[in-house]
């Protein structure tokens, strides 16, 4: 059975546009979140339903159009019905006072020069009836020119999701969860399912202001998310294509490809930032190992012991981490291909010194830390130096480790890490925003597109 969603336009998301243009209100500072007050769009049911081979659109003339009181038919017609017929149809009616028509050849006064030799629309041929000898042919110029455009204000979005497993079971009606998005800002979700060929239709987008599709697909108790470019005016239309894996509980030999550390010294202690690369061979989702009396882990990395504030940004999910004393714990299935991780903590720095380390449950095949060169000493473990190079921050020390064997650790002491001084209170908390964005799915978003995010169902 075909299936086909529909969005429906709800009174804010309009009254957010005629706002957007005529508001007089200063603009919103660089960085200032965004903010949704109510639901910009509402869910309707789909009235029809409809398979991808059939037309996206149909663009209908309107029944019951009235013209201006007074306006004629158009038709050439006098008051009197003197004239009528004669003007061809389509044709504005005569003001006012007008010498009537049809009463000489051709429909024309006397003396005009006669039309209708042979020219569409009863436009004379060069050279015949008034036009002068050598005149160009004009009767494909209106033919020639580009037709005028028009703003779109509802996009389509089509959703292709397809099985990635070999031999595995084609997709079917999977259930999927549409999340719409404007500046970061949730503002729309729906939830459906998918053709039974693994499609699905939206219609009704609004677009605008322009807005970002999330798509989450449940499959094989694996739930996949895909996020999609910003949908506008000037692109209205898009093609989603996620792909599913089967599910599987015995371990690929999956490792990080890369493990990416900077370090930076802060009134709070000393900043770390990690990006990490998991790569996964083969075509199924591993679902992780079993824990006992807690969820299957899937990765677990080992930071530094007394790291504080962390935050897991990109690639990891609050209800499908842990976050315990020198551990990060994932339990996201790890799909096939390539997956990024981002997280960021603090060290304490006690009379210029910080200890830092890091291990993983899975081999790391490059290593990379970087260190600004503001005059602090390091005690190396595992790592070897590469020297300096000169960034847009300043200088910056290079370190690297690998390959790492799984369960290794490696790392540094420091000493002689300057002192920052803290900024004075103004009320606002600067340790916050200096911490990368979370892990919801407005980060995700805004992070950029073509992330990926693979969730346990359930």
């Amino acid at each position: 059975m075909n299936r086909r969603m529909k969005l429906g336009l709800g009174l804010g998301w309009v009254a957010m546009s005629l706002a957007a243009c005529s508001s007089t209100q200063a603009p919103r500072a660089p960085g200032a979140a965004a903010t949704v007050d109510e639901p910009m769009a509402r869910i309707e049911p789909a009235p029809e339903v409809r398979g991808l081979g059939e037309a996206r659109m149909l663009m209908t003339q309107p029944e019951g159009t009235t013209r201006p009181a007074g306006e004629a038919a158009a038709t050439g017609a006098g008051a009197d019905g003197s004239g009528a017929g004669a003007l061809p149809p389509g044709h504005p009616a005569l003001p006012a006072g007008h010498p009537q028509v049809g009463d000489e050849p051709g429909g024309m006064p006397a003396g005009h020069p006669a039309v209708g030799n042979g020219m569409p629309g009863g436009m004379p041929a060069a050279g015949k009836g008034g036009m002068p000898a050598g005149h160009p042919d004009i009767s494909q110029m209106n033919r020639n020119q580009a037709p005028a455009t028009q703003a779109a204000s509802i996009g389509t979005l089509e959703i292709h999701v397809s099985q990635g497993t070999a031999g595995g079971p084609a997709v079917g009606a999977d259930g999927i969860t549409l999340e719409l998005y404007h500046r970061g800002q949730k503002i729309d979700a729906m939830d459906g399912k998918l053709r039974e060929d693994g499609t699905l239709i939206v219609d009704g987008v609004p677009v605008t202001l322009g807005v970002q599709p999330l798509v989450k697909v449940v499959h094989d108790g694996v739930v996949y998310s895909a996020v999609g470019q910003t949908m506008d005016s000037t692109h209205p239309n898009q093609t989603m294509d996620v792909t599913v894996y089967q599910a599987t509980e015995q371990r690929p030999d999956f490792r990080l490809r890369a493990r990416h550390v900077s370090m930076q010294s802060t009134a709070q202690g000393l900043r770390v930032e990690e990006m990490l690369m998991v790569e996964c061979p083969g075509d199924k989702a591993w679902t992780g190992a079993p824990a006992a009396g807690g969820k299957p882990v899937t990765l677990e990395l080992t930071i530094p012991a007394d790291a504080f504030g962390v935050e897991l940004g990109g690639g990891f999910e609050e209800s499908m981490a842990d976050v315990r004393p020198g551990r990060i714990l994932s339990h996201l299935p790890i799909t096939p291909g390539q997956s990024t991780f981002q997280a960021s903590y603090f060290v304490p720095v006690t009379e210029g010194k910080a200890e830092v380390n890091w291990g993983a449950s899975a081999p790391v095949a490059n290593m990379m830390v970087f260190l600004p060169a503001d005059g602090s000493t390091v005690k190396l473990d595992g790592l070897e130096a590469l020297g300096s190079r000169q960034m847009d921050g300043g200088e910056t020390r290079y370190y690297k480790a690998g390959p790492v064997e799984a369960g290794k650790v490696v790392g540094m002491e420091l000493a002689n890490v300057p002192k920052v001084a803290a900024t004075v209170d103004d009320g606002h908390d600067h340790a916050a925003e200096m911490k990368p964005a979370g892990s919801s799915a407005t980060a995700k978003i805004i992070a950029g597109v073509g992330a990926a995010v693979v969730l346990l169902a359930g």
